[in-house]
């Protein structure tokens, strides 16, 4: 037994073999197996949402121009709008508008019987599941797996190997090809010979561990290792080449501990740097500037540079490394006796000249400086970008530099500077083992931080990383306006920063997340997503909390609270009014960056200040 209710809307012109509310009763003509009980009245719905009703009813006023007014306002009236005096001044398009499930809920006929009505249904006592059942494994190593399987028969063993390519030989009694699936399982430290097949239960969570596998060929270095717990078992009646097998009951990845610096760094002598001065680099003589030093150092020399401003050689605005285990660190006072990046701002500038501005990066760090450490500056983009009368940034053409480079070079390290304004990147990584820390990135064209990098993860740490701009900003599912960005499979780890003030993304990744740490760091009012990588992944501030199913290395301790920092007014005024006032990239004094630390004592991560230990080489 059916309702049929056009709910206000009024009956059209009969149209001869169609049924309506005055002809209901000729349903027994159009040849229905069973027609009998259908009523043609008023439901009196309940509940309906009245912000939702009046959008509806507006566009039905529209539709029917010859609906009576008072028709429409006893409807109105009976959901709890208040009456129109003219129809057509309230009619207004509207179609399919969203409804609150919420809402619908509450949607209930007054009278009638049929329809969807609430319902208290009975709640039945649970049966008690089984306890779950636990094993205790014990680790077994290579050849006793391979060269004395019988030993193992029957016992719950554990190993470490890497899986490869999937393997179809099914020869192990009771291991049926439709329940498992087979895998070559390598040996990473002994490699004695022809690998076993591990067998892999279909549906369960070990299998989906493996659904993405990235199958080891046994040359190199695999990109996956996996602990394999399982249930040992000898069959010497197996067609395979390998008696044993492990039929596996968990798959755990490994993750190899991260070293800050791969390779121990060269002691080398100390070179001093201040501005104003011309001597032969030594403490009490320094250079005048970076370029010199950095001309005459070696492998694991250290170039101490005082407060001021420099501008590179003939004032190019470019400083070019190219020797190995380097440092340059400022921030010390004019007798180098204290060093405080934030009370004793070191800048590297450009001034600009007759040839125009430069499009060159500040820091140039070529592939043979493995090893650079850059710790304590500040570089200002707004010295070599381009700016509209408005004091919006111009676009600049492809291939704008970064304000640093680091070129195919191994454990470099930027920490404790201050990097503002950049027409494209603040940071350009290419190379493995990159360390990011403690710096202030700012008001930034495109991606803030841009890495490409392999398998050894490089970690972003501590850093306050605010207003990546794109001037395409509006376009839906874009790279652009990113504060950190990652070609290829670069894999990093992400911890205690404030990402915030994203065009688009706080992070753009094309990684597979197994291969991300991103714990304790804060996202906010990142346009788009707080982490993307533009197909199934999309986390914002509803979805923060739905992360645990999309097998990140780590995500824990991400939060979505206001930082509270005390930004330039005028400049945070405007950039508030951007929708009504175009406002793009528009310089931020380095100096009042200097002040952005948070004011929020629930905010734990970002960039402190922080004054440093000063020490010289023997």
């Amino acid at each position: 037994t059916h309702v049929l209710s056009l709910l206000c809307h009024p009956c059209p012109v009969p149209v001869p073999g169609r049924v309506y509310n005055a002809n209901l009763g000729d349903l027994d003509e159009a040849g229905l197996k069973a027609f009998q009980g259908n009523l043609a009245v008023n439901p009196e719905l309940t509940g309906l949402d009245p912000k939702w009703m009046e959008k509806f009813l507006d566009r039905v006023a529209e539709d029917y121009p010859k609906l009576k007014l008072e028709e429409l306002n006893e409807l109105r009236r009976s959901i709890g709008l208040p009456d129109i005096a003219e129809k057509k001044a309230q009619s207004r398009r509207t179609f399919a508008m969203a409804y609150d499930p919420g809402q619908a809920f509450k949607i209930v006929p007054a009278k009638l019987k049929q329809g969807a009505h609430p319902v208290a249904l009975e709640v039945k006592p649970f049966a008690n599941l089984p306890p779950a059942v636990t094993y205790q494994y014990e680790r077994v190593n290579w050849r006793q797996l391979t060269e004395n399987p019988k030993s193992l028969d029957g016992r719950r063993v554990e190993i470490l190997g890497a899986f490869g390519r999937e393997n179809s030989t099914f020869g192990f009694g009771g291991v049926a090809e439709g329940e498992y699936r087979g895998f070559e399982f390598h040996d990473i430290q002994e490699q004695l010979g022809q690998s076993p097949i591990l067998y892999v239960r279909k549906g369960t969570k070990a299998e989906r561990v493996l659904k993405e596998l990235e199958g080891w060929d046994g040359n190199g270095t695999p990109r996956e290792k996996h602990l394999v717990r399982g249930l040992a078992k000898y069959d010497p009646a197996s067609n395979s080449f390998r008696k044993g097998t492990v039929l596996v009951d968990s798959v755990a990845p490994v993750r190899e501990p991260v070293v800050e610096q791969s390779k121990p760094r060269p002691a080398g002598r100390d070179w001093f740097v201040r501005a104003g001065t011309s001597g032969d680099g030594s403490k009490e003589q320094p250079f005048k500037d970076p370029w010199q030093a950095l001309a005459a150092a070696k492998p694991g020399d250290v170039i101490h540079v005082a407060e001021g401003e420099y501008f590179g050689k003939l004032k190019s605005g470019t400083w070019k490394v190219a020797t190995p285990y380097l440092s340059m660190l400022g921030g010390y006072d004019k007798d180098f006796k204290e060093r405080d990046p934030w009370k004793r701002p070191t800048r590297l500038g450009y001034t600009e000249g007759p040839g125009g501005k430069s499009s060159n990066p500040y820091i140039d760090c070529e592939h043979e400086a493995a090893g650079f450490i850059f710790d304590g500056f500040i570089l200002d983009g707004r010295d070599i970008n381009s700016y509209e009368s408005s004091g919006d940034l111009r676009e600049r053409s492809f291939g704008g530099e970064a304000l640093i480079f680091l070129r195919t070079a191994d454990d470099c390290i930027v920490r404790n500077c201050v990097l503002v304004n950049a027409g494209s990147q603040a940071i350009s990584a290419i190379g493995d083992n990159t360390l990011v820390e403690n710096n202030i990135i700012l008001n930034n064209q495109e991606r803030s931080l841009e890495l490409t990098g392999g398998d050894v993860p490089s970690i972003i740490r501590g850093n306050t990383i605010l207003f990546t701009w794109y001037e395409g900003s509006g376009q839906e599912r874009n790279s652009m306006g990113s504060a950190i960005f990652n070609r290829g499979s670069t894999r990093y780890i992400l911890e205690n920063n404030i990402i915030a003030y994203s065009d688009y993304n706080g992070i753009f990744s094309a990684t597979e997340p197994k291969f991300l740490k991103i714990t304790g760091n804060v996202f906010f009012h990142n346009a788009s997503t707080h982490f993307t990588n533009l197909r199934e992944i999309a986390i914002n501030d509803r979805s923060m909390d739905q992360v645990a199913e999309l097998g990140f290395w780590a995500w824990e301790g991400n939060t979505t609270i206001d930082p509270q920092m005390a930004f330039d007014q005028q400049w945070m005024t405007d950039y508030s009014a951007r929708a009504e006032k175009r406002f793009f990239a528009r310089p931020y004094d380095f100096k009042q960056a200097l002040t952005l630390v948070p004011q929020n004592p629930a905010c734990k991560a970002g960039a402190r200040p922080v004054k440093l230990e000063v020490h010289f080489n023997p």
